[in-house]
């Protein structure tokens, strides 16, 4: 009779395994192996398993060959001579000229009217980059693990064939597992040496997917994406495990070299967190590695800095605008962008592609989890959190048949902010 013993199981997938641990592990093996002689046999049930540290590699990698295949082969950039040397740092007129190719190149589509949104952004849009780049992760994620063992919870639908031949042309292009992430090195000897575990396991791959989920929003900012308000657009990729926001990607689309410029240090477009177990979180912040920054508590009664859509009708915030004053709103565009308004504030980097603001809100109706999960899982990490209108932390749980909805809207906060949004909230009066 075959057994799988789950402590071979372990043993094989552990890099850190001390000597104590190994005799033990001897012995046992040892003992089973003579219990099995006697024509005794005992079977320990296999175990699935995933490893959510080459999940969050796997996912980084893809994000940026989704990328390249957005600005190469759907925008044409190399097309296109111009002196900046990133797309961000364009003039006016040069951007019209990318919306313009933009607009010949990629298909665009309306999903659903908006009631909640104002003028152009009354639309909610899916464009070819959105559904390529979810099918790219897909892809990645279903060919880097046995069966599948996580729940994917994504914007878009599930692609067509006819998506089919460019996700083969961005993967065979684009994409290497040989890829070197930033900071990967020092990630993982950090991972090692904080002793976070970095494997979960179960005893199937069903209860796996109860367990481990995978939100996805693939390009975070549609609208801005076809307007050519370029700061936004974010591809957003966030891990749970059971309901809790462990790891995540956001790639900044639009942080990207023309005409054959290496972008400078500060504007690389890649960020991603590791918080799953460890006695401390790793984060790179647009290519930078980066630490939290130790902030005292706002004092009673200090302003709020509150982020908040520009082109949500503003009666639907009114109510919790209201609640938060003292307070100075901070408008802009894509969900994900401004929640990582608070990122920054709570790093304190010099960083200035994007604002900085104490509180981030949303309406139920302008909000999903597949938009708050990535940046949830750094805010997390630096001592905020996201809450739903009512209070209660945001979780994700994956054995929902509504895995999505955030319909009560939310409220996230830094570390800082945290006693001034709960008093002014009256969530614990």
């Amino acid at each position: 009779m075959n057994c799988n013993f789950y402590l071979l199981h372990m043993f094989l997938r552990s890099k850190t395994v001390s000597l104590s641990v190994c005799s033990i592990l001897f012995v046992c093996c040892s003992l089973l192996l003579q219990v099995q002689s006697l024509g005794i046999f005992i079977c320990v049930p296999a175990m699935a398993s995933i490893d959510i540290l080459d999940l969050l590699l796997v996912l980084a990698r893809g994000t940026l060959a989704a990328q390249q295949y957005i600005a190469n082969d759907l925008l044409k950039l190399h097309q296109f001579t111009f002196d900046a040397a990133s797309v961000l740092e364009l003039e006016q007129s040069e951007r019209e000229q990318l919306v313009d190719n933009l607009k010949k190149h990629v298909q665009v589509d309306v999903k659903a009217e908006l009631g909640h949104k104002e003028g152009d952004a009354a639309k909610d849009l899916v464009t070819t980059a959105d559904v390529l780049t979810q099918a790219v992760l897909a892809t990645l994620m279903a060919g880097s693990t046995a069966g599948t063992p996580y729940t994917m919870v994504g914007e878009e639908d599930a692609p067509d064939a006819a998506v089919a031949p460019q996700v083969d042309r961005c993967l065979a292009t684009y994409y290497s597992p040989a890829l070197r992430v930033p900071h990967q090195e020092v990630l993982r000897a950090h991972v090692q040496r904080t002793g976070g575990r970095q494997v979960v396991a179960a005893d199937s791959v069903e209860a796996l997917r109860r367990r481990v989920g995978v939100f996805i929003d693939p390009i975070d900012g549609t609208n801005c994406f076809v307007q050519g308000v370029w700061e936004a657009p974010m591809t957003l990729a966030g891990i749970t495990v059971d309901g809790v926001p462990v790891a995540a990607v956001a790639n900044r689309v639009f942080i990207f070299p023309l005409g054959g410029a290496e972008l400078r240090h500060e504007q690389s477009s890649l960020s991603y967190v590791w918080n799953f177990e460890a006695m401390k979180p790793f984060m790179v912040f647009e290519g930078k590695r980066v630490e939290k920054v130790p902030t005292p508590a706002l004092p009673s009664g200090a302003v709020l800095r509150v982020a908040q859509s520009s082109t949500t009708q503003k009666v639907f915030l009114e109510e919790v605008n209201r609640k938060l004053e003292p307070s100075e709103p901070v408008y802009a565009r894509g969900a994900g962008n401004k929640e990582f308004f608070l990122i920054q504030e709570m790093l304190k980097t010099q960083i200035s592609s994007i604002g900085t603001s104490d509180v981030f809100i949303c309406s139920g109706d302008g909000v999903k989890k597949w938009d708050t999960c990535a940046p949830h899982a750094f805010i997390y990490a630096l001592g905020g959190d996201i809450y739903e209108g009512d209070g209660e932390p945001v979780r994700y749980d994956v054995t929902l048949d509504d895995k999505y909805s955030l319909r009560k809207g939310v409220v996230a906060c830094t570390h800082a902010a945290a006693t001034e949004l709960e008093k002014r909230m009256g969530w614990h009066s």
